[in-house]
């Protein structure tokens, strides 16, 4: 049986981007994200991965996009998600994250330096200005 997927919750509000700061720096930052769980949809798991890791309730859209992580061969799948009751977040879990935080579009190559997957970066571009 193959692993399940693992759906990236991609948050666009007024103040940025959502991303979390890993412990392990692997990656140092990152979107929300997390496997699928048995008879979830990706926005489903996109919903709850981000209420579970940034305390932060979110309606999933549309799946931005679908791949094979070039590092860790996961298959990934991209879900355009907005805040619902504002915008504040708390780091939901402290094992794995150091850090949550709103970061603006321009920061991104600094804190991504191995890069944000293309459609992904349509969505950030489209819906968030520098």
């Amino acid at each position: 049986m193959s692993e399940p997927s693992i759906v990236a919750a991609i948050v666009t509000s007024p103040e940025g981007v959502l991303l979390g700061r890993r412990h392990d720096g692997r990656p140092p930052w990152t979107f929300p994200a997390g496997a699928t769980e048995l008879g979830e949809s990706p926005q489903q798991t996109a919903a709850r991965e981000c209420l579970e890791e940034t305390g932060l309730a979110v309606e999933a859209h549309e799946v931005l996009g679908e791949r094979d992580h070039p590092k860790t061969g996961r298959h990934m799948i991209y879900v355009a998600c907005r805040p619902v009751n504002g915008t504040q977040v708390v780091v939901g879990d402290p094992d794995e994250l150091a850090e949550v935080a709103w970061r603006k579009l321009d920061e991104l190559d600094e804190l991504m330096p191995y890069g944000v997957f293309d459609p992904v970066m349509e969505h950030l571009r489209a819906s968030l200005s520098v």
